[in-house]
């Protein structure tokens, strides 16, 4: 089997989408706020034309565990919008499943024709670092960071084909992927890097095993 170069957390940003429609909620601009409506699997896209966005269940189950997050999502539309204008993109159904609980992901093409994957990440202490950490790999061996937006936390990614999943292998060869990466991902940063050290992770990792909570804390 033929592994792309990637680490693991990001090889859903570069696989290919889906040709079914993902099933969540679907997000309509209202009086100066979006409210969330079940949305009907055999409906058709939205499109930003419409005004109106498809949000993957996950992130929007997540969204709601605090304001910031939702004040976050009532914007995505005006932030897409934006985004598609400035970066001269075409946009295509988001990525929807289980993995996508944090970010709101979707295919693009670029004006050029070039096919890539954008990511706008929702606030939350593990992506805090995410566009940093791209540009300090420059896609070795992480996928390529094409375009970013610091402020807003949105990222043009380098597209991988066809972006197998690693989950989708026996555990024991998913560890021999992920030491292979972690050897090719260990360098050091300069004495200004932004980067936490890896022991603020674990005890994040060790509280959420406490709590029980669910997958992302701040």
């Amino acid at each position: 089997m033929r592994w792309n170069r990637q680490t693991p957390q990001l090889l859903l940003d570069r696989q290919t989408r889906s040709n079914s429609l993902p099933s969540g909620f679907t997000t309509r601009r209202g009086e100066g706020h979006i409210s969330l409506d079940a949305d009907d699997a055999a409906s058709e896209a939205t499109t930003m034309k419409g005004m109106a966005l498809r949000i993957p269940l996950g992130l929007a189950a997540n969204c709601h565990k605090t304001p910031q997050r939702a004040a976050w999502l009532d914007r995505l539309t005006d932030v897409l919008q934006d985004l598609e204008r400035r970066w001269s993109l075409t946009l295509d159904t988001p990525l929807d499943g289980e993995e996508v609980s944090c970010s709101y992901v979707a295919a693009v093409v670029r004006a050029d024709g070039t096919r890539a994957v954008l990511k706008i990440g929702m606030p939350h202490m593990e992506g805090e670092h995410e566009i940093h950490g791209l540009r300090f790999w420059d896609g070795d061996p992480t996928v390529r960071l094409l375009m970013a937006d610091d402020d807003l936390g949105a990222m043009l990614l380098e597209r991988c084909e066809p972006g197998t999943v690693l989950r989708a292998l026996p555990e024991c060869e998913q560890d021999v992927v992920i030491s292979g990466l972690l050897r090719c991902l260990w360098r050091a940063p300069s004495a200004q890097h932004p980067f936490r050290p890896l022991s603020a992770l674990a005890e994040v990792t060790r509280l959420w095993r406490i709590s029980s909570s669910g997958p992302i804390r701040d």
